[in-house]
């Protein structure tokens, strides 16, 4: 059996969700910002919600919607154990940003994080004080 292929044009339009990396840096500056931080088009991705979780249970109020996040600032902890998942970058950014509170907490993760050494991030933290 033959079959033809001929030559077509394709139109249309996507928006691609931001990298995961962009998406946890932009939850943390929104953690940090006073007021409200609108963040468009989400990625949702484990990391992502990893980072929605720990920013929650430092003191951001987050609205999740399909094309957006809400979240208002403030650095309140509700919670004392704050669990990163498996992202690397989200216990690398959010234990300075903890420490910043005052407060003892206990930043976690899952799986491979678990089993990470976090020296270089416990080290500086330690001669500064936190």
């Amino acid at each position: 059996m033959k079959r033809y292929v001929y030559p077509s044009d394709i139109k249309g339009n996507i928006k691609a969700p931001a990298s995961k990396s962009a998406m946890q840096r932009s939850i943390a500056a929104a953690l940090l910002a006073e007021g409200e931080s609108i963040l468009v088009n989400p990625s949702f991705c484990d990391d992502s919600i990893a980072a929605l979780r720990v920013s929650e249970g430092l003191g951001a109020k987050i609205r999740k919607k399909s094309d957006c996040v809400i979240i208002n600032g403030g650095l309140n902890p509700s919670a004392e154990k704050l669990n990163c998942g498996e992202s690397g970058l989200c216990i690398r950014m959010f234990t300075p940003v903890a420490a910043l509170t005052g407060k003892e907490l206990i930043l976690t993760g899952e799986k491979s994080l678990a089993e990470r050494p976090v020296s270089a991030i416990e080290g500086p933290l330690r001669q500064l004080g936190a």
